[in-house]
């Protein structure tokens, strides 16, 4: 049973860890966990800082997907919530639909994402998801994303989701890769009635960041 498995990997070194978390995806969801807390991968301070160097350190390839594991680990055992995640220089080739929804999930409430992958993406407009759970609770306060992936079309529509639906007081999107049309799109369906700071793409044309500025006058900052 999985619970003998576990007893016994509670034993083993941060390099046998390593090794068992190659062996097949089972060994992998009962070893990554033990394994990043035997390397100093904690949240004891309720903060999480990654970066691309410490995902090529991790057991998983390059890639998030470790990352990922380990923050579903922690669902429903932290007695308090990570308040704040940051992936600076992120890899390419993230499964970031299924990251982003984790951050939403664990009750984050700020979360900071930046590549530095040059690599041509195209971007929509987002849409919202008919049948969507409007009333789904998102603690994010924080939300800066310095990628076109977000607006690429596997997570475009969880990106404006999460816009509408977060109580956001603190926005920055740059690096969008949104012409001046898709960000007219995209900020006629945002209402943020507690935002305060906002910043945008140079791309965003001025009458639109205008008109978005007279629905939202509790912004006090605004940086392009």
């Amino acid at each position: 049973p999985n619970e003998l498995v576990l007893m016994i990997f509670v034993y083993l070194p941060a390099r046998d860890l390593r090794s068992m978390a190659q062996v097949s995806c089972l060994s992998r969801d009962l070893a990554a966990p033990l394994y990043f807390h035997s390397v100093g991968l904690s949240v004891e301070q309720k903060w999480l800082r990654i970066n691309a160097q410490t995902c090529l350190a991790l057991p998983f390839a390059r890639d998030l997907t470790a990352l990922q594991i380990f923050l579903e680990s922690l669902m429903g055992i932290q007695s308090r919530p990570i308040l704040s995640v940051l992936c600076f220089d992120a890899p390419p080739g993230v499964d970031l639909a299924s990251l982003f929804q984790v951050i939403k999930n664990l009750g984050c409430s700020s979360f900071t994402y930046s590549s530095s992958d040059s690599k041509q993406l195209r971007t929509i407009v987002p849409t919202p998801v008919p049948g969507s759970d409007s009333g789904a609770v998102c603690s994010l306060r924080r939300l800066s994303l310095d990628s076109p992936m977000f607006f690429s079309p596997c997570v475009a529509s969880l990106t404006l989701a999460t816009l509408q639906d977060c109580p956001l007081t603190n926005l920055s999107l740059t690096h969008t890769g949104l012409s001046g049309i898709k960000w007219a799109a995209l900020l006629r369906n945002v209402h943020l009635p507690l935002l305060r700071m906002l910043t945008v793409d140079v791309q965003c044309p001025p009458h639109v960041l205008a008109n978005f500025l007279i629905r939202h006058q509790n912004i006090g900052q605004v940086w392009i």
